[in-house]
């Protein structure tokens, strides 16, 4: 179980692409039995986080894991980082 602020999810990214360690990220991110972003909203604009997430999206979903975010904004915002997101969050 993880919980984190988004800030932390960019800030371990970005880690991950300056170390060339993006298999040890998504391993760790992938393996989780429970995820929870706080104030996902500050991904906007942040492509390769998006990216990123969305890998740890599909994995934990297909996993039956757990994954939470909160948001401060609306969600159609949120929906408009990529096309990919209509289909992880439908109904927008």
């Amino acid at each position: 179980m993880r919980y984190l602020h988004a800030a932390q999810y960019i800030s371990d990214v970005i880690r991950a692409y300056q170390q060339k360690s993006f298999d040890e990220f998504k391993r760790y991110y992938h393996s989780l039995d429970l995820l929870l972003i706080d104030d996902i909203q500050f991904f906007t604009g942040k492509d390769r986080t998006q990216e990123e997430f969305f890998y740890a999206f599909n994995a934990l979903i297909e996993a039956h894991k757990q994954l939470i975010i909160t948001c401060d904004t609306y969600r159609k915002i949120l929906l408009e980082w990529t096309s990919a997101s209509s289909h992880a969050f439908p109904g927008a």
